[in-house]
Formats: structure tokens, sequence, C-alpha cells
């Protein structure tokens, strides 16, 4: 246990140092926390109140968990363990074997992801408030959920060995078990049938019947039905681990800021790239042909898929859509999240991985907006594109169909990567360093997404007063021109960009 809780201290200290280094980032963490905690106790009260109550508590809470658990999965693909690039070096020459690093690890993800569990006992709280239940009722939806997330990463651990080990079905389980978390959500709320989360023995169901159980609700089915899934994750934990070495370990990071490992972000763009390469055109695209703007927008489209960015997007989208496609009345806020979020954690990946590289801008001999416009183009055509789909979609399953959310959600999406963009080119930051730049990129997303939909809003709402038939071509007219205007913004705030 001795080197096991050596490798544990590591890893903790490895991954604060970048806090330890930079007092400031503390203290953003802390008055980020007393921000958000209330907000939590406050989500544990109205709890009942949310739209979705009427599926009961316990499919609420099945269908959170299990789209939490889907959005972390792919760590799988990454081999699963959370590793520093000195502990691939260590376990590769000393005497540790694999179980003792999968257990260190075990530890670590429990301490991380485990600050979490703060705002779940904030939640607890709150709810066990609104019920009346017994002051201790908060500490069993603790325990339940830390016992689903032992049996989560356990799970991860397993699948991300098969993946270092080459196991061809690896891949396939990891895929399997993400279609079957989010399986239920559209049975219930995309398609409307009977069956949902609280009626499969899933694990996140179980912890949510254990969770209810001191406030009156729940059943206690579900104690052995979470317990069966935990003996289930750890014997297949036990055999996944049962070997001296690893073969093909690779060091991986759970927040950008902990550690820049340049041979993971290598590999995982080698491997982004072999995938992605084979949806590329056979005979390519010479350089400034047909313009140069148009080499530009297919440099950061290859970029974006090189680095992850696209899978990201993929990856929320699926999560966000399928909650929402049987919610129409919910589609269209959805979707605005949806183009809010994606534009600055793109730039942000990209400050990560590429901007290094921006001096070669500098050089070309080239107008420097062309780089930063090529971007605008191919970001704002896939976030226009996601964000009208997601608003249209539920609409569609539903009815009736709305043609107005839609329009108003690409043009905030247009308005908000032309900003986040220009915010990109003039106030770029280092991830591994506290700064306000973050901050601004986030302020003038939102403000870029105001700007962009509201022509459209007041289009609509003219043409709905004075010739109702023609609402969407003056939606798509007003479209067109704050798609020329975003462009001009771009143009002009990145003529001069910061090298």
């Amino acid at each position: 246990m001795g080197l096991t809780w050596t490798l544990y201290r590591f890893k903790v200290r490895a991954f604060l140092g970048p806090v330890i280094r930079q007092p400031a980032t503390l203290v953003a963490f802390v008055l980020l926390a007393l921000l958000l905690l209330p907000g939590a106790a406050a989500m544990g009260y109205f709890l009942p109140d949310l739209p979705w109550a009427a599926a009961g508590i316990e499919e609420v809470g099945a269908l959170g968990l299990s789209m939490l658990l889907a959005f972390n999965l792919p760590t799988a693909l990454a081999g699963g363990l959370v590793l520093h690039p000195a502990e691939v070096d260590f376990a590769a020459t000393a005497p540790v074997t694999v179980r003792r690093l999968a257990l260190a690890d075990l530890l670590f993800q429990g301490t991380i992801q485990g600050s979490g569990l703060v705002a779940a006992v904030f939640g607890a709280i709150g709810y066990t408030v609104r019920t009346g239940a017994p002051p201790w009722a908060f500490l069993v939806p603790v325990g339940a959920f830390v016992v689903l997330g032992v049996t989560f990463v356990l799970t991860v651990q397993a699948l991300g060995i098969a993946r270092l080990l080459r196991k061809r079905w690896a891949g396939a389980a990891i895929g399997a078990l993400f279609a079957l978390l989010l399986l239920p959500a559209i049975l219930r709320f995309a398609l409307s049938l009977p069956t949902g989360y609280a009626d499969l023995p899933y694990p996140t169901s179980a912890a949510v019947r254990v969770a209810l159980l001191p406030f009156g609700g729940g059943d206690w089915t579900g104690v052995p039905i979470l317990l069966a899934w935990l003996g289930l994750a750890a014997a297949a934990n036990l055999r996944a681990t049962a070997r001296a070495t690893l073969p093909n370990l690779r060091p991986a990071a759970a927040l950008a800021v902990m550690f820049e490992p340049a041979a993971q972000k290598r590999m995982q763009q080698e491997a982004m790239t072999k995938f992605f390469g084979r949806f590329r055109r056979a005979g390519g695209a010479r350089l400034h042909d047909p313009s140069l703007t148009r080499t530009m927008m297919r440099l950061h489209l290859a970029r974006m898929a090189r680095d992850g960015t696209a899978f990201m997007m993929v990856v929320l989208c699926v999560l966000f859509g399928t909650l929402y496609l049987g919610v129409p009345e919910a589609g269209a806020s959805n979707a605005a999240f949806i183009v809010y979020v994606l534009p600055v954690a793109v730039t942000g990946q990209w400050m990560v991985s590429d901007r290094a590289n921006l001096w070669l801008v500098a050089v070309s001999g080239q107008p420097p907006e062309t780089f930063f416009r090529g971007w605008w183009l191919g970001l704002g055509a896939i976030t226009g594109t996601l964000g009208f789909a997601i608003a249209l979609l539920p609409t569609l399953v539903r009815g009736p169909i709305d043609l107005v959310s839609p329009f108003l959600i690409a043009g905030g999406a247009l308005g908000a990567v032309a900003l986040v963009i220009v915010a990109a080119a003039k106030w770029p930051y280092n991830p591994s360093a506290f700064s306000i730049r973050p901050f601004a990129h986030l302020i003038l997303g939102g403000l870029g997404a105001g700007l962009g939909s509201l022509p459209v809003l007041a289009a609509v709402f003219v043409a709905q007063v004075f010739a109702p038939a023609v609402v969407p071509l003056a939606a798509v007219g007003v479209l067109a021109v704050v798609l020329v205007l975003c462009d001009r913004i771009v143009v002009i705030g990145a003529h001069h960009p910061e090298v």
C-alpha cells in the first residue's frame, strides 16, 4: 500500500501544481464555488418543479446521471487511466504492477471527481429541506453516488486497459455502453414510450432508487442491483489489472491546466487524423485554390478534426440533442446553450494545441485576417447548422413545426462565433495561467449571440405584423445580412492579431 499511496500523492501534487504556483487561480476557484454551491442547493430544492418532473424524480435523476457518465465515458478511449508522463516512465522501469497503478488512479479520480460531491451534498440538503426529511437523509444519496462513481471508474479502467491491449472488442464495447446509457432517454423523452430508466436495472436508476429511500420514495431493490453492478465492475477490473506490466501506456490529463504532455497530444492528433482522414477527398486541394480564404477554412476544419474538437462537438450535440428531442418547447434553449458554449470551447482548445503556430501567419506575407476569416467561416457554418438542427428537430418530431427559433439560433451562432474569433485574435490566453481573458471570451460570446439574433427577431416581428406568410423568407433574408456583417466584424477585428 505504501507504493500506491506514494503514486497517489504524486498524482494529486501534479494536478494541484498550477493552483499552488498561481494563488489567484485558487481564489478564482473558491469564488466560483461560492457562486455555484447556493445554486446547487436551489436546484435540489426546486427539483420537483423541473419541466421533466412529470416523468418522476427517479427518471429525471437517472437521466442526469446517465448523461454525466456518458459524457465522461470517452476517457476509456485513451486508456482509462489518468497518468502523468513521469508515471509512464516510472511504471515502465520500476516494479509497479498494473493493479497498484490502477488503484492509485482510482483514488486520484475519486479525489478529483469527488469534489463534485460537494455540489451533490448541497443539492441533497436542498431536497431534504423541501421534503421535510430527517436531517441525516442527505447522506444517503451522497453514499449512493459514491458507489456509482466507483463502479463507473472501475468500468472505465477495465475498458481502457482492454483498449491499451489492442482488444478488438474494446472500442465496440465502449460505443455500445455509450448508446445504452442514452437509449432510455430516447425511448422515454424522444419517442414518448412508457419504457425509461426507472423500468430498467441500470446502475444509475438503482443509485437514484437508493438515494430516494429516506425521502419516502425509491425502492429497496436498488440496493442489490447497485451492489451487483459494483461487484461486476470490480471483477472486470481485477481481471484486467491482473498483470505485471501494461503495453501502450500513454499520459492523459483530466484538465489542460494540469500538464501539457507533448507525446499524448501527438498520439491523439495522429489517431484523429487517421480516423477523419478517411473522409477527405482523394485529390485533396491545392494551396490557394480556389481562394486563400477557402484554403484557410479547410486548414481549420482539418485541425479541428485532428485535435479532437470535432469529436467533442459531436459528443455534446448527441448528449443534449437526445435529451431535448422529445421536448419541443425546450429545444431552442438547449440549442442556444450549445451555440454559446461551443465557440468558447473550440477557441480554448486552439489556445492549447495550435496558437503556438500563429507566427506562421505573421511571416506568410498574407493578410492575417484571412487566417481567422477562414476559421470563422468553417466554425460558423458548423455551429449554425448544429444549432439550427437541434432547435428544429424536436418540433419535427412532436410538432407544431417552428421555423422561427432555428433561424434565431443560427443568427446567434454566427454572432457568437464572430466575436469569439475576434477575441481569440486580439486577446489570446495561456490556459495554464490564470487570466481574465477567458471570462472576456465568455462575455463576448454571449454578446455576439445576442447581436446576431436580434436582427432576425426584429425582422420576424415586423413580418408577423404586416405579412405573416413571409416570416421564414424574412428570417432567411436578415440571416444573410447578419452573415455579411459578422464577416466584416471578423475581417476588421482580426486585422492586427496578437501573435
